[in-house]
């Protein structure tokens, strides 16, 4: 007798809130090294709700405090999915399906880099290695500097992480 094979998938219900918290954290840093670097920025954010930005800055510790003014932005971002909700609209197809051409060098780069809080920390002891009590004073001044930056520029925050959420994708240009 023949039949039809029913094949179930599960799928994982996604979290939107930590795709929306994803997706800020990436815009923040595509915007803040849009206007640091004054160059275009690309940020994406995978169906894994792992996310990455080409920011132009590099992928290991940062060399300068624009540098890590960057990095820091895009966890300073992250508060203000207290004040904005999740946008409501579908959540695109997974970029892996999309465009894998794109999101394998993406993904790489990911691989490679370090995560934000080991590159701002080691950004704040590089070159004053034995005075402890700097480190503390870089690491205060960096991170309030990256809450005033996103301060600043929340709108267009929002606005990229709104576009991020929607697409997967975005692209800033200069």
């Amino acid at each position: 007798m023949g039949g039809m094979v029913e094949t179930y998938t599960a799928t994982a219900t996604p979290d939107i809130n930590a795709r929306w918290r994803v997706c800020l954290h990436e815009a923040s840093h595509a915007v803040a090294g849009r206007h640091v670097f004054k160059q275009t920025t690309r940020a994406a954010v995978f169906s894994n709700d792992s996310g990455v930005a080409d920011t132009g800055s590099g992928a290991g510790v940062p060399i300068s405090f624009k540098g890590v003014l960057v990095t820091a932005a895009g966890h300073a971002a992250e508060h203000l999915a207290r004040a904005y909700p999740p946008p409501q609209v579908a959540l695109p197809v997974p970029l892996e399906l999309t465009y894998p051409e794109h999101v394998k060098p993406l993904k790489e780069q990911l691989r490679q880099s370090l995560p934000d809080a080991v590159a701002i920390a080691r950004w704040c002891i590089g070159g004053i290695e034995k005075q402890p009590e700097r480190w503390a004073n870089r690491f205060h001044w960096i991170h309030r500097e990256a809450r005033l930056f996103v301060v600043r520029h929340q709108r267009e925050i929002v606005e990229v992480a709104t576009g991020l959420f929607a697409r997967g994708i975005i692209t800033l240009p200069a």
